[in-house]
């Protein structure tokens, strides 16, 4: 029974993982075919559609959010206690707050779809750092993440001052990327794991790591 019962908890507090993934991959590919194939206009009813499709799914994910379990581990390894169910919560409410303010200001900051999507990706993979049980999801998500801001960042293309602020964070973000890497390495070569909870019960039961540890 309590195996059953595991197995539907594990179950339902995936659900809600698996539909923002669902549909951020559906606008990855999106993405795709129409930097191929079509040549949308630059006009702001595509900006506020795309705003409002973010709006109604944001608020679908946090519905599933409130009714998956508080404390949860799901099959690809994310991790949720009641302090993170809580912080996910308080992100969705932030996020929708602010893409009603992108709405309802005089000048769209967005006129073309696409920004949204990757705002709504962005947020997924903030959502997946949070949730990380250990280093390479944690890794994974961070470059999720970076790769989605970077692109925000060159929204305006032909600004010489946006181009350069894309550049150094492009320079920056990499750079941190390649020192957190070669810090999880060190802490992989010195524990042999990834994973938070075996690192935190090896720092409670060995005194004898690595000084770089």
């Amino acid at each position: 029974m309590t195996d059953n019962i595991t197995f539907y908890n594990l179950v339902v507090g995936f659900v809600p993982e698996m539909f923002l993934g669902f549909w951020c991959s559906f606008f990855l590919v999106g993405f795709l075919v129409h930097a191929r194939y079509l040549a949308a206009p630059k006009t702001p009813l595509y900006g506020s559609i795309a705003n409002h499709i973010c709006i109604g799914l944001v608020l679908i994910y946090g519905l599933l959010i409130y009714q998956s379990p508080t404390e949860i581990t799901t099959f690809s390894g994310l991790h949720s206690t009641f302090f993170i169910y809580t912080i996910r919560l308080l992100l969705v409410f932030i996020f929708v707050l602010f893409l009603i303010y992108l709405q309802v200001e005089k000048k769209p900051a967005f006129i073309e779809h696409q920004p949204y999507f990757l705002m709504l990706i962005s947020f997924a993979a903030l959502h997946g750092i949070l949730m990380s049980s250990n280093f390479i999801n944690l890794f994974i998500f961070i470059e999720l993440y970076s790769v989605t801001i970077y692109y925000l960042v060159l929204n305006r293309r032909n600004s010489v001052r946006t181009s350069e602020a894309a550049f150094k964070y492009f320079v920056i973000g990499s750079f941190s990327s390649a020192v957190l890497l070669f810090g999880m390495m060190l802490i992989y070569l010195a524990t042999g794991t990834t994973v938070y909870s075996d690192l935190a019960l090896i720092c409670v039961i060995v005194s004898d790591l690595p000084v770089y540890f």
